[in-house]
């Protein structure tokens, strides 16, 4: 039943839905200084819009398993893909599962359209910006104490 039902689906209108979600979410997350992303369709196996964000983990503080951490504590729950935090279905993960042990992968939060539900991308749009806003306003306070001049008497 579902390959009937996804085999007359518009596959190019769900692709510009779902990719007008990516871009919503990138909209609202580049607010914040510093941060970048990027919108792909992978050409193997999982081949909807997926948004990539990506920030300096130094420069915020905050690694994006400790941002993984905190969207899934908060309700509503959010998941993303991360090194930390990888995709169970197969069919979701890119590149082959043999090739992943020899090259480390870059450590970057992924959304993948295709799981979002209508709105959902303001919600999570929202949820991100709000805690790289924090990370960053959190990081910026945090001096580094300079080290005591010494002096001659």
């Amino acid at each position: 039943a579902a390959v009937e039902v996804w085999s007359r689906r518009d596959l190019a209108g769900l692709n510009r839905e779902w990719r007008q979600q990516m871009d919503r979410i990138a909209k609202l997350v580049e607010t914040v200084p510093r941060i970048s992303t990027e919108i792909k369709i992978p050409k193997e196996r999982n081949s909807y819009p997926t948004l990539t964000i990506l920030w300096n983990e130094k420069k915020f503080r905050m690694t994006v398993a400790q941002c993984d951490q905190q969207l899934r504590e908060d309700e509503p729950r959010i998941e993303v893909l991360t090194s930390s935090n990888p995709s169970l279905v197969k069919a979701v993960r890119e590149g082959d599962p043999k090739d992943q042990g020899q090259e480390k992968e870059r450590n970057e939060l992924r959304i993948v359209s295709m799981t979002l539900e209508e709105g959902e991308d303001l919600i999570i749009g929202r949820r991100l910006r709000e805690i790289l806003n924090h990370a960053r306003h959190s990081a910026s306070r945090q001096i580094t104490p300079t080290p005591p001049v010494e002096r001659r008497a």
